[in-house]
């Protein structure tokens, strides 16, 4: 059900063909709703200009285990589909750099997972972030 891809660097990824793909299963499964979250790398943080971000996976495999297992904990029998999408590498400013796209038979469930996988992917060790800023050397 969960589909984990870790791009190497400024990968695009071709929404509109992932939307149509996930659509076309969701309506077969009597599907309700797809959500996308896109999360970007930021120009600023703390008044600090960005002048890049660092993303380095640890452990795919654990990180897919992670992530199914809230799946598991969460009972999830409406979820469909759910497809996650890392940028890994230097990212500019601007960059995507998580995507997470997931469809449902109730959208009320469909939020809770994708806020919860959000969550996970934060705060799990088998993922290092680093800002680099323009004032740092």
């Amino acid at each position: 059900m969960i589909q984990l891809h870790i791009l190497k660097g400024e990968t695009k990824i071709k929404l509109d063909n992932i939307l149509n793909e996930i659509l076309k299963r969701s309506l077969a499964k009597g599907g309700g709703a797809i959500l996308t979250y896109i999360g970007y790398v930021k120009t600023a943080k703390n008044k600090r200009k960005v002048k890049e971000f660092i993303v380095k996976i640890i452990d795919k495999e654990r990180l897919t285990n992670e992530l199914k297992e809230i799946l598991k904990e969460k009972q999830c029998e409406n979820l469909i589909d759910i497809r996650v999408y890392i940028n890994t590498g230097r990212l500019k400013p601007g960059y995507p750099i998580l995507y997470i796209i997931a469809s449902s038979k109730t959208r009320k469930e469909l939020f809770t997972i994708v806020r919860e996988l959000l969550e996970k992917i934060k705060t799990s060790r088998n993922i290092v972030e680093k800002d680099i800023f323009e004032d740092e050397g």
